[in-house]
């Protein structure tokens, strides 16, 4: 589960193992929930995410940002991230999974609830925050 104080350690736990990563392959919505709320279709994530490289982090209150290129990855509360080696078991239980060339997996589970969203940069405008552009 991503705590507020936990936030900032992740991204740079993440960061810098991550950045500069190239996307190979999502699942998205392999194991269903609903419970876990993402933005458009999750089916999509693929087509938005495979090829992008892994520039930025952020992290605002309990939400982590993570930016390939204008796309936008968005974990709120709730959602457990995980990085594996390829040749590590990974959880079978996952809403999200995306493999990252060098033999890295970046896994997202929900515990009890959470967001996951992924959209290209200002499209997505939640009625709680807002646009996340400028927070993130």
């Amino acid at each position: 589960m991503i705590e507020l104080p936990n936030t900032s350690g992740l991204i740079h736990l993440i960061g810098d193992t991550i950045s500069g990563r190239r996307i190979v392959k999502v699942i998205a919505a392999q194991t269903p929930n609903r419970f876990v709320w993402y933005y458009d279709d999750p089916q999509k994530y693929h087509e938005l995410l495979v090829g992008k490289t892994i520039d930025k982090f952020s992290s605002f209150r309990g939400i982590v940002r993570i930016k390939a290129g204008t796309i936008n990855l968005v974990f709120s509360d709730g959602i457990e991230l995980k990085l594996h080696d390829k040749n590590e078991k990974c959880p079978d239980n996952h809403q999200l999974l995306i493999e990252l060339d060098g033999s890295l997996l970046l896994s997202a589970s929900v515990q009890i609830y959470g967001a996951l969203w992924c959209f290209r940069e200002g499209e997505f405008i939640n009625p709680y925050f807002g646009d996340y552009s400028p927070i993130l």
